[in-house]
């Protein structure tokens, strides 16, 4: 979404500077002063979102379920596979000091660049990560274990979620209950 009001104030700023109408002064009739107001570009069209929030099923069956449980540290992520590209999530999170934090949504899985992890002994690992991005909301990542004997793990990263903990917007490496 910022990216396309940036393209769109960058547009409009070409499109003033290539005006070549000229008033009795010879200033340029588009010349802003102090007092002007640069316009604002219109908001993009988000009917075309990447995720279908409104997919979440009526009768959530997690087929995996995640977890991290340490003292005051207690994250959840619970999976859904939804399509070969979709899933449906529920994550909860309870942080010390911050206030616990739930949401639940649909995820797409991210299309281009292969993605990667690495486990507590620095070996990398390939994930598969699903992504939940409605505009002005919650933005969830999700990165499951794709490669043999890394499929028990998973982590969730949290981007402007104004309601979940701030000094803590990415879960613990998370493994599956066995």
């Amino acid at each position: 979404m910022k990216k396309v009001l940036m393209a769109s104030a960058i547009l409009i700023g070409f499109a003033r500077c290539n005006d070549s109408g000229k008033s009795g002064n010879d200033t340029p009739k588009d010349t802003l002063t102090i007092n002007d107001t640069l316009p604002v570009p219109k908001a993009a069209d988000t009917s075309h979102a990447t995720a279908a929030s409104n997919d979440f099923p009526a009768n959530f069956t997690p087929g995996k379920i995640f977890s991290a449980d340490k003292a005051d540290l207690h994250e959840q992520l619970s999976i859904q596979q939804l399509s070969d590209t979709k899933i449906a999530y529920e994550l909860k999170m309870e942080s010390g000091g911050c206030t616990s934090f739930g949401r639940k949504g649909v995820a797409v899985l991210k299309e281009g660049d292969a993605e990667s992890d690495s486990d507590e002994k620095n070996n990398g690992y390939f994930v598969a990560e699903y992504m939940d991005e409605k505009t002005g909301e919650c933005t969830v990542f999700i990165r499951i274990g794709a490669d043999p004997g890394y499929t028990n793990r998973a982590r969730f990263v949290l981007a402007d979620c104004v309601k979940a903990c701030q000094s803590k917007t990415e879960s613990e490496p998370l493994f599956m209950a066995k």
